[in-house]
This record gives structure tokens, sequence and C-alpha cells, in this order.
């Protein structure tokens, strides 16, 4: 490649900002394909254990419910305050607005999280093509983004949509703040405190902002290296303020930093070592491969990957023949080439082994995705580092930003010692994976997309020919791919759709006063059956026994006299009670039930 196109690999030059006619014309399109890829979920009932204690308890009907959303954590009045301590009144508000549009509808706050994923899509988008320069970069972010099937475990569930509020703040925290740097607009920068607060509102994972703008002042300029840190740490006074006025208001509201009692947090045990996998694997693979991928591509895909195991071994004999494979190259193009290896003899010599059932079949399933997301990053690394010619600087220092911001969320969850769950389940915690969908999906996009224009470069000019550009190319091809054939444009995941059905036959069977042992057996009859098994279903949770006493309040005190339930108008019973008084009565403990009780 010509030295000229070198330079225009990264994208520094302000002159080749995206132009509005180009946002136009790539942003309508990720919010539909969003929007296309969860429409499906506005037909469910309410799932997830705390969607209905959610909003019973954020429902404003006073000044004084509007400012307890404010003063009081997160489902206040229930026994979740027993569970754990959160303060997220940005997520709350989320709810008490729904509430007073849609009532009790399921269709209606499902239809909000579609629409905010949509959101959250065209931010990636628009903010990733700010950063890198290229619409083309961006598009293709929004577009992973929007489909990526992690987002399985978030959008049916109304009682994740903190996520989704968390990544649309954060995203525009960044934005601005980059803007602001780059510009020279302090008033962009105060708008980036305004959405980090309102981050911190929606979710405290939003702590994580300091270290990425961080990240961005150190990385993203040329300089020696102790002159960036300083500036970095100068940029991030600011948030930091924020920071320290948010944990005053936590801790005066929760009495302490809050957070999960016990059971939750990632307990420090020998399983600690497959947390990068489990990590990993949430970005690269995380249903199964065994079972979203078709059966009759099995055959074509392993013929595929024997191809490329060819076609590596050859340039990893080349590469080392003239001398251009350095240590880290020379590991990871070894590493690649096994992973591939073993995933095909996997497929190739255990077929009856990856079935949709069993443990066996499971810890196959385990398997094969951390073989092919452990050989797609290898080999990408392998091929970064042996690419010729290498990436410019704009580009090496975009990537190094964006990889910082991965890392740095699940590391700010392990110190805080929560948020990641069992290192051991993928499905447990995932939802806590959706913010980093954004740098993961930027950065794969970005380096495909810069690889593609090299190969396509050759191309055209009959010079094409197996190098590391055509092998980032196919690697991200190949976890592209994954991940359409997982998405829910593809493959049906039922676990949810069931999982609202069985909550409304439980629920819609409650007497209008049922006793404390009827709330038990209703909480108890929520446990999925023992033979649930698909690439999420961890994620589904059973109802607890303040769901279903938030059920009953509900239905004694509905918005407009009736509720819709699973395509059904049920009538409801006349308020009798206030809330709170509701809450003492259903929370006595007159009747032994074994769980947790409502506090007053």
């Amino acid at each position: 490649m010509s030295e000229p196109n070198r330079a225009t690999d990264g994208a520094t030059q302000s002159s080749r900002r995206p132009t509005r006619r180009q946002y136009l014309l790539c942003l309508p399109v990720v919010f539909l394909v969003a929007v296309a890829t969860y429409v499906r979920t506005t037909d469910y009932w309410f799932v997830a254990a705390d969607s209905l204690t959610l909003i019973e308890t954020s429902r404003v009907g006073t000044v004084a419910d509007l400012a307890d959303l404010f003063t009081q954590p997160l489902m206040h009045g229930s026994s979740f305050t027993d569970v754990a301590l959160f303060y997220r009144p940005i997520s709350s508000l989320s709810y008490a607005v729904d509430y007073a549009l849609w009532g009790l509808s399921p269709g209606g706050y499902h239809l909000t999280n579609v629409v905010l994923h949509a959101i959250a899509a065209v931010l990636v988008a628009l903010v990733v093509a700010d950063l890198t320069a290229r619409v083309a970069v961006g598009a293709l972010s929004g577009g992973l983004f929007a489909v990526h099937p992690l987002a399985v475990a978030v959008i049916p569930a109304v009682a994740r949509r903190q996520d989704v509020l968390l990544t649309i703040f954060v995203l525009v925290a960044v934005g601005l703040f980059v803007r602001s740097r780059r510009e020279d607009r302090p008033r962009l920068l105060g708008g980036a405190l305004v959405a980090y607060v309102l981050a911190l509102g929606a979710k405290e994972t939003a702590l994580v902002v300091p270290a990425v703008v961080f990240a961005w002042v150190a990385i993203d300029r040329e300089g020696r290296w102790r002159a960036r840190i300083r500036e970095g740490i100068r940029a991030t006074v600011p948030f930091v303020v924020v920071t320290a006025g948010y944990v005053v208001v936590r801790v005066a509201v929760l009495g302490g930093l809050g957070g999960y009692r016990s059971g939750i947090g990632t307990e420090p045990d020998g399983s600690m070592v497959f947390l990068p996998l489990k990590f990993l694997l949430w970005l690269g693979q995380p249903t199964s491969l065994v079972e979203t991928l078709p059966a009759g591509l099995r055959v074509p895909v392993l013929l595929v990957a024997a191809g490329g195991l060819l076609v590596g071994g050859l340039l990893v004999r080349r590469g080392r023949t003239r001398g251009r494979l350095d240590r880290v190259a020379s590991r990871s193009w070894g590493l690649s080439l096994a992973l591939f290896a073993a995933l095909v003899g996997v497929f190739a010599l255990m077929p009856g082994a990856t079935g949709t059932s069993g443990g066996a079949s499971a810890a196959v399933r385990y398997l094969v995705d951390s073989l092919f997301v452990g050989g797609c990053l290898a080999g990408l690394l392998a091929a970064a580092r042996t690419i010729d010619p290498p990436f410019d600087a704009a580009t090496r220092r975009l990537v190094g930003f964006l990889a910082a911001w991965v890392v740095a969320v699940p590391g700010l969850l392990v110190v805080a010692g929560a948020g990641i769950g069992s290192p051991l389940e993928v499905g447990d915690q995932i939802q806590t994976g959706y913010l980093c969908l954004v740098p993961a999906m930027a950065g794969l996009s970005l380096v495909t997309v810069v690889a593609g224009e090299r190969v396509v470069a050759a191309a055209r000019t009959g010079t094409l020919r197996p190098d590391a550009n055509l092998v980032v190319v196919g690697l991200a091809v190949a976890l592209t791919a994954s991940l359409l054939v997982a998405s829910p444009l593809v493959h049906p995941y039922p676990e949810w759709e069931q999982r609202g059905e069985q909550n409304y036959r439980t629920l819609a069977g409650l007497d209008d006063e049922p006793s404390g042992v009827a709330l038990t057996a209703a909480a108890s009859a929520g446990d999925p059956p023992e033979s649930e098994a698909g690439p999420l279903a961890a994620s589904t949770e059973r109802l607890n026994r303040y769901t279903v006493e938030a059920w009953v309040r509900l239905r004694a005190s509905p918005r407009d006299g009736r509720l819709t339930t699973a395509g059904e108008v049920v009538p409801a019973v006349p308020e009798k009670t206030s809330r709170s008084e509701e809450r003492v009565r259903m929370a006595s403990p007159s009747e032994p039930n074994g769980m947790p009780t409502v506090g007053p």
C-alpha cells in the first residue's frame, strides 16, 4: 500500500468528519434494524422477577411519591431491600412514566425497551462515527450492537432497562466530552457532565466513565507518557467531582455504599480463572454455536475452517521464513491455529455430543464457543501484529482506547465485588455486558473496515494475495456471521416468552387477597422446569415473593380501573387502602411463609 494511503487508515482530521447527509443515510437504517430485531417482544407478558416490583414501587401519584424516587432505595417498600440496596432514580422514573402511559399493559413497557435499544444503537453509530471519522465504522458498529445476541438477555426483560439507559447516557457523555476536547467547547463538557449524572442515576456502573475519559485523553494524543497521564488526570477532575457528589448522595440515601448483601458478587475462588473467558464469550458468542448454527451449515463451516487453517499455516511459514513474526505474533498464530484445529475436531469427531440438553452437551457447548471465540481473537491479534503495511498511529490509538474501555467495565465490577456472577455460568449476570458491546463492536468494526478497504483496493489493482489483511477480514466476517446467526432476527429465543406465559398463568390465578401461604406457593410455582435448557435459559428468573406481592398491590390500585394481561382485560379489585397501608398489610408476619417479608 502506498504511503498516502497509510495516513488515512485512522481519522484525526476534522475535514474527514462525517457529514449530516451521511448520518441521515445510515442512522435510520440502524434504528429500524434494532426495532426489527426485538419488535416481537412487544407481545410478551411481564418477564424477569423484578419487573412488577419495579413498576409498583415506582408509581407516582403525588409529589411525595416523586420525591421518594430520588430519596429512597430502588424498590423501597418491598423485601428486595433485604436482598440488595441500589440507588437508581432515573431508572425508577422511567417506570413511573411507563405506568402513567400504559398502566399495566405489558406491550407498552416492552415497546419502551425496544425504542430505547434502538436509540442506543443509533448513538453507538453516531458516537463511533464521530470518534473514527468513518461513517462505515459507525454504521457497522451500530448494526452489530443492534443485533448482538447478548441483548436477548436485556431487551425482553423490563427490569433490565437500567442497562439500556446507562448505555445511552454513557454514550452521550463520552461523545460530548470528545467533541469538547476536539473543538475546545466548554459547554459540551457541561453537557457531558449532565449526561454522566443521568448515567449514574440509571445504574452505578456509570462510575466507569472517568476511567474512559482518562483513557481517551491519555491514548488519543502523541507525546511523552508522563505528560499524557498528567493531562488525562486533569481532564477527569470534573468527572471525579461529580462522582464524589454522587457517592455522598448515595451514602445518605442507602446508609452506605449499597449493593447486594450476599450471593450475587464474584467470589474469589478457583473458578475466577474462567472469568476472562466468560466475559469474552459475552462479547463474541453469548449463546451457543451448537444450538444456533443450522445443521445444514455445519459441513460448510468445517470446510471453511479447514481452509482457514491451511492458509494460516502457510502465512506462519512464510512469515517465519522472512523474519516478520515477532514473539507475540508467532505465539498468537500458533494459539489460533491450535484452537481452530480443536474446534474442527470437536465438530467432526463428536457430533453426538452437540445436542441441546444434558450435562455433556452443555460442556461441549461451552467448549465449542470458547474454541471459536478464542481462535478468532488470537488470529486477529496475530494478523494485526503482522499486517503489511501496519495500521497507522491514529488507528492504533483508537484500538487501544476501545480496548481500555472494554477492560474498564469488568475491571470495575470485579473490584467492586459484584455484577459478574458465577464465572462458570455464561448466562449469570450477562446483562452487565450490554455496555461493553459498544467498544467491542466498535473495535471489531474499525479493524474490519480498515483491512477491508485494503483488500478491496488490492483486488481492484489485481494485487490481491493471501496476507494478514485478508485474515483480519475473514476472521471478522466469521465473528460477525456467528452473531447474525445467533441474533433474534434469525434464531428464535422462546425462553422469555415462555417465562411470561408461565408468570401470567401463575399470577392470574391468585385471589384478590391471597394468604401468605398462597403467596409462597405462587412464588414457588415460578420455578423453571428442570428440563428447561437454552442458550440464555440461565438469564431467566423465577418469581420472587415480593414480585407476587407487588402484583397483588397493582391489581388493588390500578391506574385506570383495569389491567391488560396477555391480551385479556382483567377486572381490577377496587382500591381500598393506600399504597403504604397495603404494603404493611401484605407484610404482616401473622402467616408463616418461610420467605422474606415486605418491610413497612
